[in-house]
């Protein structure tokens, strides 16, 4: 992100609480769109990240993403392009990882509170059903 900030690309930055939400927006002038995901990783193997709609049913997982050994969060990059044609909507992020046995265990949950400020259809742009 240095390297991008330093070429003179805008980054729009969120990094909700684990637990948290947060309230966000992408512009028009916005070239990268960045979420931290902070969490325990200490005993993590594995980690996935699943998204959520706002009833908390999954629609994507991300398996095995990568995570630095001994770090606080994750980065997460969603496409700017998908940010700035979604509506206005509820996202909820959760990072999970799995037990010994393989029995999925809850690392953090993040809400995303989505507000679309470009002009546009505001149903473009959800996340797929199933």
């Amino acid at each position: 992100m240095k390297r991008a900030a330093e070429q003179g690309l805008r980054i729009r930055q969120y990094a909700p609480p684990a637990g948290g939400s947060v309230q966000c927006t992408v512009t028009a002038e916005d070239d990268l769109l960045i979420g931290r995901l902070a969490a325990n990783f200490t005993t993590a193997e594995r980690v996935d990240l699943c998204l959520c709609d706002q009833q908390g049913i999954e629609r994507l997982r991300l398996p095995d993403i990568p995570f630095p050994s001994g770090a606080g969060s994750v980065v997460w990059q969603p496409s700017i392009t998908w940010a700035k044609a979604a509506p206005s909507n509820t996202l909820i992020a959760r990072l999970v990882t799995f037990d010994e046995a393989g029995v999925e265990r809850l690392l953090g949950e993040y809400t995303f509170h989505h507000t679309r400020t470009l002009p546009g259809d505001d149903r473009a742009g959800v996340l797929p059903e199933g």
